[in-house]
């Protein structure tokens, strides 16, 4: 999905945009797991290369925005303004 957004970016001519993902309870440098790479091969992405990094505070202090999958994943990082769920920032 971060290839797709970085695509989406690039096809709007946004530049200076950062993207990265990170989880709540990731286990650092750990592989995709076979139900994520079968959502995104369904989804006509590619999943190689994937290595799974743990979110820092430092990396929520240093980001413009942070886009959580869910509400839940929201409510875990509480206090931060730039944390908002997928379904707020896109309206969907």
């Amino acid at each position: 999905m971060l290839k797709a957004l970085k695509q989406k970016l690039k096809l709007a001519s946004v530049k200076d945009v950062l993207v990265t993902s990170a989880g709540l309870s990731a286990e650092k440098d750990a592989k995709i797991s076979k139900n994520s790479a079968r959502a995104l091969k369904e989804l006509g992405y590619k999943s190689y290369g994937f290595k799974s990094k743990q979110l820092t505070t430092k990396m929520l202090e240093s980001s413009d925005l942070v886009l959580c999958m869910t509400k839940s994943h929201k409510d875990w990082l509480h206090g931060y303004e730039n944390v908002f769920t997928v379904s707020e920032f896109t309206g969907l």
